[in-house]
């Protein structure tokens, strides 16, 4: 039941429309969500709000009632915003930050927040391999089985040509990505069991690459957006992997992604490719990306 009203004061268009609409859609979502892009809002619009979540570049120009007790900022620098406002980091995967205002409002004692919903621990992650190679390929998977020890991890290879799983016992599975990708299109509420009769187990689980490397390109940021949302709501994985090789990813996923594992750089080559990878998604995320880039020899010695 949407029994609280969440007044969101946010400055750019995309990224607002986006995060409301996630927080809208979530089945167990308290919130009725009013997304404002001018400001600043009227004091009428001000009272109604049980919780206002405000990006953290607005706090001058609301003065005084950033202090207020029901404003949760949206921090865009990564640290700690000054004074007693709760805060959530702006840059990161819509499903953590849905997580975080939950568990803001619970920490306040509010009783028409569902306990059981405070966010589950949930990682998004995607590899950027600027040339591909069968070392680099390695690298990745070694990285997944490493990150399977101890939590379960879901790999998703999104190359429009890929033998990832010659280097796996694919145990003869013939459903993957593209099957994903069709259930996404019809919107099927019940994608995160399909897809866990598809995937193969090993280390880690993973789904085949795609039949038709086209359809990967026709899913929009609707498309991409439901389908994390299916991935947190229906499965159990700790961690969801996607790797576009060097292909650049859609901006809702480089925005949604908690980190980005960068597969080479080891050549003159490769480097010159990594940077201009982080300049133009930097540009195209107008966030902090950089703070979330890792080498792959930083996670797999």
């Amino acid at each position: 039941m949407k029994n609280m009203t969440l007044v969101m004061l946010e400055n750019r268009q995309g990224y607002g429309e986006r995060l409301a609409a996630f927080i809208s859609r979530q089945t167990d979502s308290p919130f009725n969500v009013h997304l404002y892009l001018e400001h600043p809002i009227g004091d009428e619009q001000w009272e109604k709000a049980d919780v206002v979540l405000m990006t953290s570049s607005l706090m001058d120009l609301y003065g005084e009632k950033v202090s207020n007790e029901k404003v949760i900022l949206l921090d865009e620098e990564g640290r700690q915003a000054e004074g007693e406002n709760e805060y959530v980091y702006k840059y990161q995967s819509a499903v953590k930050i849905y997580g975080e205002i939950l568990k803001c409002c619970a920490d306040k004692g509010n009783a028409v927040v569902p306990m059981g919903s405070k966010g589950r621990k949930w990682m998004l992650t995607g590899i950027y391999m600027p040339v591909s190679s069968e070392k680099r390929v390695r690298s990745v998977l070694e990285f997944c089985r490493k990150e399977g020890e101890n939590q379960k991890v879901l790999y998703l290879n999104l190359e429009p040509v890929t033998c990832f799983t010659d280097l796996l016992e694919s145990g003869g599975r013939k459903e993957g990505i593209s099957e994903m990708i069709y259930y996404v299109k019809q919107r099927q509420d019940n994608l995160g069991t399909r897809l866990g009769m598809m995937v193969t187990r090993a280390e880690f689980d993973y789904l085949m690459p795609s039949a038709n490397p086209a359809e990967i390109e026709e899913l929009n940021a609707e498309d991409w957006q439901f389908c994390l949302e299916q991935l947190y709501q229906g499965t159990v994985y700790d961690q969801v992997i996607f790797d576009f090789g060097a292909m650049l990813p859609p901006a809702v996923l480089l925005e949604a992604g908690d980190r980005w594992i960068i597969a080479g750089d080891e050549t003159e080559w490769e480097e010159k490719l990594t940077e201009r990878f982080i300049s133009i998604v930097s540009r195209m995320t107008e966030g902090s990306f950089e703070e979330r880039v890792l080498k792959i020899r930083e996670v797999v010695p």
